[in-house]
């Protein structure tokens, strides 16, 4: 048996901020779903073009869990964290940018820039836990992360409703930019 709980001697990750990190992708997936018919009428394009939105955002979370364990073991959690963050923010500028433009196109590539960043949310906060904790801790906050990852989807979909109802489609793209950056600061203290 360990002497202590942890294994690493330094300052134990907050749980709070491993939850946030793990749902920044379940968050991005869902926020925008009431907003698929109103942002097929914008585009001119039948419900099913709009849910591309969602397929494209399912494979780029796929293929982004691939990256980012070896580069968070090549270039430290928290920094592989951040080039995830970058990516996931510059993804929701173009799905901004996407409104104004008037392009389908663009805003499909904004969210399959999101989803290739927010990826490293989910893959990075398990690493840390398999970093810190021994396995019978370990299973306790992964507990609570999975608690959390079957709730996130329900509360992004109320947020996404209160947008949509209260501002516009976009408004969720705008959200998501939010969340991105504000995950910034938790990182900062890990």
């Amino acid at each position: 048996m360990p002497e202590t709980l942890y294994r690493l001697n330094q300052k134990k990750p907050h749980l709070l901020t491993l939850i946030i990190m793990s749902s920044f992708a379940s968050m991005g997936a869902v926020i925008f779903m009431p907003a698929l018919s109103k942002i097929s009428d914008y585009f001119h394009i039948t419900t099913n073009h709009s849910q591309l939105i969602i397929t494209l955002f399912l494979v780029g979370y796929a293929l982004g869990q691939l990256f980012y364990g070896p580069l968070a073991n090549r270039l430290g959690r928290k920094r592989a964290f951040y080039v995830g963050i970058a990516i996931a923010t510059l993804g929701s500028i173009v799905s901004i940018l996407a409104e104004p433009l008037n392009s389908f196109p663009l805003l499909i590539f904004g969210r399959l820039l999101e989803a290739l960043g927010s990826s490293a949310g989910l893959v990075i906060s398990y690493a840390m836990i398999n970093d810190y904790y021994y396995p019978t801790e370990a299973r306790r906050v992964i507990s609570f992360m999975t608690l959390a990852f079957a709730i996130m989807p329900g509360i992004a979909t109320f947020v996404g409703s209160l947008l949509i109802t209260y501002f516009s489609w976009l408004s969720c793209f705008y959200f998501m930019l939010f969340y991105g950056l504000t995950l910034i600061i938790p990182v900062c203290f890990l």
